[in-house]
């Protein structure tokens, strides 16, 4: 029995070594992220730059969401190819922003991999009032194994400079 226990055990860790799934809220600036097939350390939301504690967002700023430790892509020819896709809506779930993939054509090598920190921005400008909230939900994703994914949800308030 202690065999079979401890062959259980390995075929797990062997089989299991490429897979990540879960669930994270971060409480200061609402941001939450869940993880399915590709791995992540992290996520940090930034306004123009800085990191932030908070759920506003000044107009004419700059938010950025970057995913640190991403990990488990399908390399193919030594490369992986990412995906993303972006919406944003405002509270009346009028469309903002709308983008299929912000990576098409964009290929990493394994070197690559190593030092990109895959990341959005989003500008607030002309598209975004003052004083409305708004709903930015990202959708990264492998494109030779599309189910293994990294969703990104932030609510947020753009308010006046």
């Amino acid at each position: 029995m202690k065999k079979l226990a401890t062959y259980v055990i390995l075929a797990d860790i062997l089989t299991g070594w490429r897979y990540s799934k879960g669930v994270k809220t971060e409480i200061t600036t609402g941001l939450t992220y869940s993880y399915n097939g590709l791995g992540i350390k992290d996520a940090v939301v930034h306004c123009n730059e800085s990191p932030v504690k908070g759920k506003t967002y000044p107009e004419g700023s700059i938010l950025k969401i970057e995913l640190h430790g991403v990990k488990n892509y399908t390399m193919e020819d030594e490369k992986a190819y990412p995906g993303c896709s972006i919406l944003v809506t405002d509270e009346d779930g009028n469309v903002t922003l709308k983008n299929d993939d912000i990576f098409e054509n964009v290929e990493i090598t394994k070197e690559q991999l190593k030092l990109v920190v895959p990341s959005i921005k989003i500008t607030f400008g002309n598209s975004f009032a003052a004083g409305k909230k708004y709903e930015l939900k990202a959708h990264f994703y492998d494109k030779k194994k599309p189910e293994s994914v990294i969703d990104i949800d932030l609510g947020f308030e753009v308010v006046a400079k």
